[in-house]
């Protein structure tokens, strides 16, 4: 069963599917809300403007998905966007998207890490 998170399925249960690319935003700058009035859809672009003009920091833990992932390669891969870019549009660090880049984080080929002790 995949996990949904409560802002995205209190968004689907008022307004029916999020649209293909889009994120859910919050009018009230606090992530935990459900309430739908203060929630509205956006790209990872009008997220990043929107937590730079609220002086939000960056989120050191961002997940991103597989899709964002393989966007984030394949755009960087035509030459036509710069990783600073790419890191604003993400609501990330240049320092990650060129880790993305490399390979050296989000291998989704590796299998999940295991809390066992080596």
């Amino acid at each position: 069963m995949q996990r949904v998170k409560a802002h995205r399925k209190a968004w689907e249960m008022m307004n029916g599917p999020i649209p293909e690319g889009m994120k859910i935003l919050h009018r009230c700058n606090n992530a935990s809300c459900v309430r739908p009035d203060h929630l509205y859809p956006g790209t990872a672009l009008d997220n990043g403007i929107d937590r730079r003009a609220r002086n939000r920091p960056h989120r050191g833990n961002l997940a991103l998905s597989r899709a964002e992932v393989d966007d984030i390669r394949t755009r960087y891969a035509t030459g036509l966007v710069r990783q600073r870019d790419l890191a604003e549009e993400y609501g990330t660090t240049q320092a990650t998207i060129s880790r993305i880049i490399l390979r050296k984080a989000y291998r989704f080929d590796l299998p999940p890490k295991s809390n066992a002790k080596r």
